[in-house]
């Protein structure tokens, strides 16, 4: 439970299901799965709260990890994991005999691990967990060392995934600047253009991630709005990357230019969880809603009404050709 001492088998078990996650190819089925079954619950909040419980953080402020072995031991661990490849996670050299001291090389390489492994895997969760922490002291620790240690190797991965992906056509281009440490993202369908820009704060990805319009031609302001709001929840609430989000995105907005209407709960035509359309209909307002949404409205609500025009829920059944 939260505010506990993590034990050694929660840590293994931790640092499998992480490691596993990082092996599985981005976007794909089998790693959008298992990220949804890490984030359930309070596993990922209570894992981190555990964590830092244990770690003795230098307050933001002050000098004393300087002339501390023990903080000198975190930080000289937290410079080299921040740019380890994922094969070389959790090696055997490094985390075994299995330690959760801090104040051994295996203690600090285990919890420093994992919670590097969380930011990479799980970045929503992990920004959702530290949004919350009501001790500004810790989180302003946190955020220090993060920053200072972790943040940089994080946002040149994503920098580089993208440069890697290659992504460039007619209607979808995403690039990257290592200098400025921006996304552009160059969205076009028929006549309609529109280009933004995501900004990767130096604080990635404890903070939210900025996203600004550059350009667009023959799209109403209103339309801008919505989908600049579109893709900015998408990067906060998905444990991905940007290259993930910017293509849910696209495939959302080719869907609407299509006719399709979006989700009445989420305002997403593709469900963001699980891939789906909004295919659950209400038989009075003939509002569609993903299957997940209502699931979670069904069960946060304690109510069995349609969530859009409050009549008591009924399905709607198109008829028979």
């Amino acid at each position: 439970t939260a505010g506990s001492v993590l034990t050694e088998a929660s840590a293994l078990a931790w640092a499998l299901l992480l490691k596993e996650l990082l092996s599985l190819r981005a976007g794909s089925e089998e790693r959008r799965q298992l990220a949804k079954f890490a984030r359930s619950g309070e596993l990922v909040s209570s894992l981190l709260t555990n964590l830092f419980h244990s770690l003795d953080l230098p307050r933001a402020s002050s000098k004393r990890a300087e002339h501390n072995p023990s903080q000198r031991r975190l930080q000289d661990v937290a410079a080299s994991i921040g740019s380890m490849a994922v094969s070389r996670l959790f090696a055997i050299e490094d985390v075994f005999p299995v330690s959760l001291d801090p104040e051994t090389d295996q203690g600090a390489q285990m919890y420093l691990q994992l919670y590097c492994c969380v930011l990479r895997a799980l970045p929503a969760s992990a920004r959702q967990w530290f949004s919350e922490i009501r001790d500004r002291h810790l989180s302003a620790s946190i955020e220090q060392f993060t920053v200072k240690f972790l943040s940089p190797h994080l946002l040149a991965e994503e920098i580089a995934a993208v440069q890697r992906a290659q992504i460039s056509d007619d209607d979808f281009t995403v690039n990257a600047s290592k200098g400025t440490g921006d996304v552009v993202v160059t969205y076009k369908y028929e006549e309609a253009k529109m280009q933004m820009v995501i900004q990767l704060s130096p604080y990635y990805p404890l903070r939210p991630i900025a996203v600004e319009c550059s350009q667009r031609v023959g799209i109403s302001e209103s339309k801008v709005r919505k989908w600049l709001l579109g893709i900015t929840v998408l990067l906060r609430n998905q444990n991905g990357g940007i290259l993930e989000a910017a293509a849910l995105w696209k495939e959302n907005t080719d869907k609407m230019f299509e006719g399709l209407e979006e989700c009445a709960i989420c305002y997403f035509v593709v469900s963001n969880t699980d891939r789906t359309l909004p295919k659950m209909v209400c038989g009075v307002c003939r509002k569609g809603f993903h299957h997940s949404c209502m699931h979670r409205w069904f069960s946060s609500s304690g109510k069995s009404n349609c969530p859009h025009c409050q009549s008591a829920w009924t399905t709607y059944k198109s008829p028979k050709a």
